[in-house]
């Protein structure tokens, strides 16, 4: 009883912030969907129904948010859009504020397969088999875990996902099937970038537009990106933001272990 309350209360909440947010925000949550963050940050991932790309344009005045937050959604789009919409995003931030991006810790992530460290599984990162791996022959072992965070797919589009109350027995979201062995070969003799191109090529390309993780990223190729455009990059980590509000959204979507922090300053 107490545990549906609860469920009730927040879905109310959640309701009454969106409406707010779509009002009045002075600061964006890129990628998020309408997922609740704080007050007066909008969270953007469509517009006009179609998923952020290489091609969308934000209506949103120059120099006028506080900040840009964005989490785990720059592994779900290519080079372009990434460029395309943080290029955006820094005419849009006041000068001096700030773009947060949080993404996996891909280098982490394999240190951990490559050194079969199931007890920081176990203890820090968490499995996250879904129960369609099985029926699809996919064990839950590490490699598949490590390989679900640099290659993870889907069969059918995102919005027909469960997350939007569709069921489908077909539907399947992990990992390509790939034998352990391989995978831990060629995780021994690639670095990380290149284990991430070669698990994102055994994808089947006729899924590799519907939502998955497609894209490598690090603070060096985010980098390479942003600095030209004026932003000052910094590495940093959970909930050490110069931006008050961004920590809160850190720990709200604590991910802590297994991700990269990074904030980039307009200069």
């Amino acid at each position: 009883m107490f545990k549906l309350l609860k469920k009730k209360i927040k879905q109310v909440l959640n309701f009454i912030l969106r409406n707010i947010n779509s009002f009045y925000y002075n600061s964006i949550d890129l990628g998020s969907g309408d997922k609740f963050s704080i007050f007066f940050c909008k969270g953007i991932d469509q517009l006009n129904g179609k998923f952020l790309n290489k091609d969308s344009k934000l209506d949103i005045k120059k120099e006028s948010l506080r900040f840009v937050y964005s989490s785990h959604f720059i592994e779900h789009i290519d080079d372009e859009t990434f460029s395309n919409l943080f290029y955006q995003c820094y005419q849009f931030l006041k000068k001096g504020s700030v773009l947060r991006i949080v993404t996996p810790n891909f280098e982490l992530i394999k240190k951990v397969l490559d050194e079969n460290d199931t007890n920081y599984i176990n203890n820090y990162a968490g499995w996250s088999e879904r129960p369609e791996w099985k029926s699809n022959g996919i064990k839950m072992n590490i490699e598949n875990w490590a390989l679900s965070w640099f290659a993870i797919y889907q069969n059918q589009p995102f919005l027909n996902s469960p997350e939007f109350g569709f069921s489908n027995e077909s539907f399947y979201r992990g990992p390509p099937k790939i034998d352990a062995r391989l995978i831990r070969s060629k995780s021994k003799i690639l670095n990380a970038e290149n284990f991430s191109k070669w698990a994102i090529e055994q994808v089947p390309k006729k899924f590799l537009n519907n939502g998955g993780h497609i894209n490598f990223w690090n603070f060096e190729k985010i980098k390479k990106y942003l600095e030209p455009i004026g932003f000052e990059c910094i590495e940093s980590s959970y909930a050490k933001s110069i931006n008050v509000d961004c920590n809160k959204i850190d720990r709200i979507r604590n991910r802590r272990y297994i991700s990269s922090y990074f904030e980039m300053v307009k200069k």
